[in-house]
């Protein structure tokens, strides 16, 4: 039965082949992404999951991200033997074999080094030739080796070689020596190629060999003795590619067929062959590109270089074809690797005019599918368009009213098919209603009164069948469809109930019937209807529970009844409407961009977002959004457009998604959409020790374990997730068990470094996951041990407690037979010596009386000494005017004097007047001294009286007012500029009311000086300006009074508040008003005091007093 169905394959082959050219996207890498060199003849995947290339010039191992090169080094025997790579294989043992145009290599991996197995001539136990073509393994682990001289089988487990040669007189040898290829079916037949003696099949138990051979005019021969590769199909047809005669394909019944140009090959030239785990055989020709034939259905597509075409393969000489453990296809080209895999071009972007110029004529703004299932867009200058989910492109030529100007040149922003199955045309120019089953077309626009604003932004029929308006300017508009009027809403300065904002940009009734309003400026409103309010939503810097931007794109309510807000530079936002706080989610979470332009969700309810650099889906688990670990973000590098537009988003039916942008359309199947699920293998790629490489042996790659000593403390560990789709996608996660608690998230950053780390027992643990999103949970552990010095380490420790142990034990019993002599002599001394403490205790009573006395002396002695310091400041502060009252008292008594001895009357007017200044002056520094006097009782003693609520603001309302009128009462020529920032809703607090409006004044008043002085030195621009504020912050009242005064010097700054320092000249302050202030403020209510000056130009108290 099996071979029946084989050969009915091969009639399809025959008979229904199609050669048509189609487009796959392939990937390229080459010498400009670190390949050593352009022309690749194989590649292979390790079970480590690495990638290796053989070059013409040199090994590579790629690992994603950058390649390690090994080259051949003459003067270093350890290197590649040479650097054309011919073949690369791995045996069941994880050996690596290298196969050169100068020996056969053995990969070490604990150093990377390599084992160097050449012929030696006359030595028959050395492989039979240098020039290897092909490595393979069989089924009980012998190795074997085509080379340009004979068949090699070597057994690692002996290290000797056996060698099979053809004999001309033997026709069960092989046919050549010169072996091109080898292959193993799965019935453990080795398949030998050869250059221009045809195949072989060779047993490898008796060493014989079976010939195919061409023979001319033999339909069931093959069609060239010149193989060039082998591989089978999953039907084990036996697929034969020669030079110029195309491919062979042998059923196991033993029936050959011919596969040519004339069944659609590229080219008869073919040098690679390999079927991938979905059944298509890639077909690798030299010079004619790359064929891709469905084996079941017959169907064949040619693939070849396009010049102008990046993403078209990168050569069409293919020598080797490879399938990793991804499913991508690997292609060595003459031009360095192409590859493939179907889940590259996830999504198609469909233009409006492929033609046109995509920036003007092709960005969509708008979409909305109607009941006949017509996608219609709107764009900005092509006007009105359909798309045809089955056809997979625009129709607009099916729908001849589209030719209509009024339709087809507009800039449209909004679509929505109302109950009556009306499309509605939001446009720059005005509203349009369009029948699809007659063509009418009306037009409504403000000039008319239909509208309050030409430019739709969006369109929205709720459940009552209202027609809601969004407008770019125009506020709100419920649209009457029979009266062709609206019903506006706009916002209104100083009217909290009104629209936030009239830039309109979606309108959104949820499942409770409630109607919400995004705005572009004025954050998100909640429409009452039957009040006809709005309350506006708003972001507040200061509060993080608040929506994070005012300026919003889209609303969405999920299957939770959870309201999704997308908005312009602020991310993603969720509102729980139970307390009306939100949620964030931002580019720190994971989301690809911070502009949220669509949101849609699934049939499986996760969330679908278009930004300003992609897709983002996000898996709701348990309610949640989780960005972290499981969202995914799609991109151009998967088919879509970068740049979506605001609201151009729609779920359609059947769980279609389309997202519009400013380069056409995407529409997809979420269903559709082939992930790469395949888990990927995380490796440490490097291992650097104080920031410098070392050397990765088997220890860290293999036995995945650590050892440093105490001094190796600074290390780093770069890793990879071998995924090779778009690893720059690849996202990772790393933590030290025992250093960390949690996983540390760093995106694609591929390195951790650690510095410091104590000696001690660690685990270092990375994970990561692909392109795709998809985790590899268990990744990499790597244990660390850390030893710690001689010193610190267990038997160090246990041998010096040994040690101590030991020498205390002697010394105790030293010290006991000493101690046991001395008991007698003791015992003796003790009566001796308590008769004497006896008398001593009487002595030492008397002492310790005497003590007491004299610590009451030094305690009294210190009381004394703070109070004559204190004394010697007051001293020294009111000696000034007791000097002048001195002074002008004794000028007196002589002018008195002088009046008794006679003088003149003239002269007796003269010391009248004399004594009458001398006694001012007497009058005002005593004055002055009662003052000082007076500020020190005030300073010293202790408030009691208690606290009551206290209005501030009519408090330093009342004492401004108080301190300019004293002022002016002072100077009546002094004018200044009062400014007054008093809070509103300012809550009353509990203070003493009498000290805290004594510091207030004390400061006003000097806030009014400073600016009276500097009026004075000053010319007329001057302005003199004193300021009051008062603010609510974090549970404090605050009070700031700010002058633009002379200010005070930096160097002075921080004395103010020291008793008896004052910046006024002498005699005019006693410098005890602002320490007095500063005892009030903080120590008698807890608050701060704080002065912020710039000499010349301004002074500021700031107070804050606890609510």
């Amino acid at each position: 039965m099996k071979k029946i169905y084989s050969l009915f394959v091969l009639l399809i082959l025959l008979s229904n082949f199609t050669g048509a050219q189609t487009s796959l996207r392939f990937g390229r890498i080459s010498v400009d992404k670190g390949l050593s060199q352009s022309t690749v003849y194989c590649t292979y995947q390790d079970s480590q999951g690495f990638i290796w290339v053989g070059t013409e010039d040199g090994l590579n191992k790629y690992d994603g991200y950058s390649f390690d090169v090994f080259k051949f080094d003459p003067t270093d025997t350890t290197t590649v033997s040479n650097n054309i790579i011919r073949c690369i294989f791995e045996d069941k043992k994880n050996n690596l074999w290298i196969g050169t145009d100068n020996g056969l290599n053995m990969l070490i991996r604990k150093n990377g080094s390599f084992q160097r197995y050449q012929n030696i001539p006359g030595n028959t136990s050395t492989i039979s030739n240098n020039l290897i073509s092909s490595i393979t393994e069989d089924n009980k682990g012998i190795v074997w080796i085509g080379t340009g001289n004979g068949l090699n089988s070597y057994d690692i487990n002996t290290g000797k070689f056996s060698v099979y040669k053809s004999d001309n007189n033997n026709p069960n040898t092989l046919s050549s020596n010169i072996i091109s290829c080898l292959f193993f079916d799965k019935t453990n037949n080795l398949w030998v190629g050869t250059s221009s003696h045809g195949l072989n099949k060779f047993d490898i138990t008796s060493g014989s060999a079976k010939r195919f051979l061409n023979i001319a005019g033999d339909n069931n021969s093959i069609s060239e003795n010149e193989i060039t590769a082998i591989t089978s199909d999953n039907q084990n047809n036996l697929w034969v590619g020669t030079l110029n005669s195309g491919a062979n394909i042998i059923s196991p019944a033993g029936k050959i067929t011919h596969f040519t140009t004339a069944q659609g090959l590229a080219s008869n030239s073919i040098f690679s062959l390999a079927q991938d785990a979905k059944g298509i055989m890639w077909i690798g020709t030299f010079g004619g590109g790359l064929d891709a034939l469905n084996v079941r259905t017959g169907k064949i597509v040619n693939y070849h270089k396009e010049p102008q075409n990046l993403e078209s393969i990168s050569s069409n000489k293919i020598y080797n074809i490879f399938e990793d453990n991804a499913g991508t296809i690997w292609f060595s080209t003459a031009n360095g690797l192409s590859f493939y895999n179907r889940t590259i071009a996830k999504f198609v972007t469909h233009k409006v005019n492929e033609a046109g110029d995509a920036a003007s004529n092709n960005s969509v703004f708008a979409i909305c599918e109607d009941r006949s299932g017509n996608i219609w867009t709107g764009t900005l200058g092509s006007g009105l368009n359909v798309f045809s989910r089955t056809e997979n492109r625009f129709v607009n030529e099916k729908f001849p009213a589209l030719s209509n100007p009024s339709l087809r040149f507009c800039n449209v922003f909004s679509l929505a098919e109302d109950k009556a199955g009306i499309l509605w045309v939001g446009t720059s120019d005005g509203l349009i209603s369009f029948s699809k089953s007659t063509g009418q077309i009306n037009e409504y626009r403000a000039a008319t009164g239909a509208i309050s604003n030409n430019y739709i932004r969006c369109i929205y029929e709720d459940k009552n069948g209202v027609l809601w308006l969004g407008t770019h300017g125009g506020g709100l508009n419920a649209f009457d469809r029979i009266s062709g009027k609206s019903k506006v809403y706009r916002s209104k300065s100083g009217d909290a109930g009104s629209l936030s904002s009239d830039v309109v940009m979606s309108v959104f009734e949820d499942s409770k019937g409630k109607l919400w309003v995004a705005t572009y400026g004025g954050g998100l409103c909640y429409f009452d209807r039957s009040t006809g309010k709005f309350t506006a939503y708003k972001n507040d810097p200061l509060d993080s529970k608040t929506i994070s931007s005012n300026f919003i794109h889209s609303l969405f309510e999920d299957n939770t009844g959870k309201l999704w807000i997308g908005t312009y530079g602020g991310g993603l936002n969720i509102l729980d409407q139970s307390n009306n706080t939100f949620k964030h989610y931002t580019e720190r979470d994971g989301l690809p961009n911070n502009i949220i332009n669509g949101i849609l969700s699934d049939a499986k309810n996760n969330i679908w977002l278009s930004t300003n650099n992609g897709v983002c889906k996000l898996n709701i688990v348990n309610g949640q959004a989780s960005l972290t670990a499981n969202s995914r973000t799609y991109n151009v590098q998967d088919g879509l457009q970068n740049k979506f537009n605001e609201n151009a988003c729609f779920r359609g039916q059947s769980g279609w998604l389309f997202f519009g942008g400013n380069n056409g359309l995407n529409a997809f199947h979420p269903d559709s959409i082939n992930d790469n699920t395949v888990v990927p293998p995380v490796v440490i790629t490097r291992f650097y020790l104080f920031e410098k490489p070392a050397r990765m042996d088997t220890l860290i790659s293999d036995a995945h374990t650590l050892n440093l000593n105490y001094r190796q403390n600074f290390f780093s560990f770069e890793f990879a997730a071998l995924n090779y789709l778009f690893p720059d996608k690849n996202r990772y996660a790393y933590m030290m068990e025992n250093l960390n608690e949690d996983w540390t998230y760093s995106g694609n950053r591929r390195y951790a470094t650690y510095t410091n780390i104590d000696p001690g027992e660690y685990t270092f643990r990375v994970k990561a996951c692909n392109n795709d999103g998809v985790w590899n949970d268990t990744g990499i552990a790597i244990k660390i041990t850390i030893t710690p010095p001689i010193w610190k380490t267990k038997w160090f420790t246990a041998l010096f407690a040994l040690t101590v142990t030991g020498l205390i034990f002697v010394y105790i019993r030293f010290r006991t037979n000493s101690l046991v002599k001395q008991n007698v002599l003791l015992e003796d001394k003790v009566n001796l010596r308590t008769s004497e403490l006896q008398e001593k205790n009487v002595e030492l009573t008397k002492t310790m009386e005497n003590l007491k006395s004299t610590q009451t002396q030094l305690i009294q002695s210190e009381k004394m000494a703070s109070l004559g310091q204190l004394t010697a400041g007051i001293a020294h502060e009111i000696q000034n005017p007791l000097n002048f009252v001195n002074n002008f008292s004794e000028l007196s008594v002589e002018l008195i004097n002088e009046m008794e001895e006679g003088v003149s009357p003239e002269e007796q007017k003269d010391i009248t007047d004399d004594l009458k200044q001398n006694l001012e002056k007497i009058h005002f520094h005593g004055k002055r001294a009662d003052s000082i006097v007076k500020g020190m009782l005030q300073h010293s003693r202790s408030s009691v009286a208690e606290k009551q609520p206290t209005d501030i603001n009519k408090m330093v309302e009342e004492f401004f007012n108080l301190a300019y009128h004293g002022m002016r009462a002072q100077d009546p020529g002094f004018n200044c500029t009062m400014e007054k920032n008093l809070a509103k809703d300012l809550p009353q607090i509990k203070v003493i009311s009498q000290d805290i409006s004594r510091v207030i004044l004390n400061i006003f008043n000097n806030a009014f000086y400073a600016v009276a002085e500097k009026s004075k030195m000053s010319g007329k621009d001057y302005q003199p300006k004193v300021s009051i504020t008062t603010a609510q912050s974090d549970g404090k009242i605050a009070i700031n009074i700010r002058d633009n005064g002379k200010g005070i010097s930096d160097d002075i700054k921080d004395k103010i508040f020291n008793p008896f320092f004052t910046t006024k000249p002498t005699g005019q302050g006693t410098g005890l008003g602002l320490s007095i202030s500063y005892d009030i403020i903080v120590k008698g209510h807890n608050g701060t005091l704080v002065v912020n000056s710039k000499a010349g130009e301004f002074t500021e108290f700031l107070i804050t007093l606890p609510v």
